[in-house]
């Protein structure tokens, strides 16, 4: 399974949180894991959350294979990797629970 950790430095403390977040596999690699940190950031702020929201589009992205679209190979394949992307993405942002990351990631 796919997981993306995401970690991060809550305001009041600073302990750090991880956690994985399960996708559909687009591919015979069933354990790509990526890190995703966010201790840096005022995940409150709209600045922060959109910094965070464009961490976690990358790692998405590259624990579903949606960086090499093209060579996927077929129609199927390239389906079920943006949809593994768009899950992953959704659990990413659900989890951490920032209203201000849930404002930009509905756009």
């Amino acid at each position: 399974m796919r997981k993306i950790f995401v970690a991060g430095a809550s305001a009041l403390a600073l302990a750090v949180v991880a956690f994985p977040v399960a996708a559909a596999s687009p591919s015979s690699i069933d354990d790509a894991r990526v890190s995703v940190s966010f201790a840096d950031l005022n995940i409150n702020s709209e600045a922060g959350a959109r910094t965070l929201y464009r961490r976690l589009r990358q790692a998405s992205a590259s624990v579903c294979n949606r960086d090499s679209l093209r060579e996927l190979g077929s129609l199927a394949a390239v389906a079920k990797a943006e949809a593994c992307y768009t899950e992953t993405l959704d659990e990413a942002v659900a989890k951490i629970g920032s209203e201000a990351l849930r404002k930009v990631h509905s756009g």
